[in-house]
């Protein structure tokens, strides 16, 4: 049994959790150190490697489903890790590189759509280990930074482009964005996205989407009651046209909301197919 349960650690995992463990150890050695105002060379190193821009979290999550349409409940145990790092600023180019790993802690009592358990119902947290984020950032136009390569994205409420946090696979994007801030208190932003990194993981069908999307985005933040958010989105599915789809939204969303109220928006939806609203899940996912 244990050595099923170390046949089904992915390499990822193990790499990840030594290096936690190391950096843990040395991390206490500093905070001990600053305590008694002696810094060794445990302090030293955990300095050193904090300016090298290495990171790394973790995220154990508990989700419990019970569905009438089963005659059992799921319990998924998860833990999902990042491991990555992160380079200054150098000659105005600048560089992120992340691997995420999903994995199920204990037993796999759920359906997680890659592990064949459909007679539970469904936790969309399946075991993954894949590049999150590979991407350079130029920074030497007045103004404006472009990012090129695989990215997280999040847009306002991430109803359309967001990383579906709370699931324990990250949503992510192979993608250009163009930020433009030159102008005070309002924000520019144009994406064009070229695949869709999607919650399922590599060993699902629906795990990525070919794409040919353009986002624009704009919001005016000098007003004491509301930020003035307007975006365009043009979606496209490479063999998907049946879920594209084009839409214009104008939205003021009031002063302390972190949503944006359907009431408030002006849209005005263009779908040369016949789509509806349902085609196109909650941040692309």
């Amino acid at each position: 049994m244990n050595h099923q349960i170390l046949n089904r650690l992915s390499p990822a995992l193990l790499v990840s959790a030594g290096i936690f463990l190391g950096l843990m150890a040395f991390s206490t050695a500093a905070i001990a150190d600053q305590h008694s105002g002696v810094k060794t060379e445990h302090g030293k190193w955990i300095e050193a490697v904090k300016a090298t821009g290495v990171f790394f979290n973790a995220r154990y999550r508990y989700e419990h489903v019970e569905d009438k349409g089963f005659t059992r409940r799921a319990n998924a145990n998860t833990l999902q890790t990042h491991l990555g790092y992160k380079s200054n600023i150098h000659h105005g180019v600048s560089g992120l590189i992340e691997l995420e790993n999903a994995h199920a802690v204990g037993a796999n009592d759920y359906n997680s759509t890659t592990n064949g358990r459909a007679d539970l119902p469904t936790v969309a947290d399946p075991e993954n280990t894949e590049l999150n984020q590979a991407y350079l950032s130029y920074h030497d136009l007045p103004g404006t930074v472009v990012s090129l390569g695989r990215q997280r994205l999040a847009l306002d409420n991430q109803r359309y482009i967001g990383a579906v946090g709370f699931r324990q696979n990250e949503q992510t994007f192979d993608a250009l964005t163009v930020i433009n801030s030159s102008v005070p208190d309002l924000g520019l932003t144009y994406v064009y996205v070229k695949q869709v990194l999607r919650i399922f993981g590599d060993d699902n069908i629906l795990g990525s989407l070919n794409s040919n999307s353009h986002v624009l985005h704009a919001v005016y933040s000098d007003l004491d009651i509301a930020n003035i958010v307007g975006y365009a989105i043009f979606l496209m599915w490479m063999m998907m046209r049946q879920r594209s789809l084009q839409r214009a939204w104008v939205c003021v969303p009031a002063a302390n909301m972190r949503w944006v109220i359907p009431s408030r928006c002006s849209i005005r939806p263009n779908m040369p197919t016949k789509p509806t609203m349902r085609a196109i899940p909650t941040a692309m996912a």
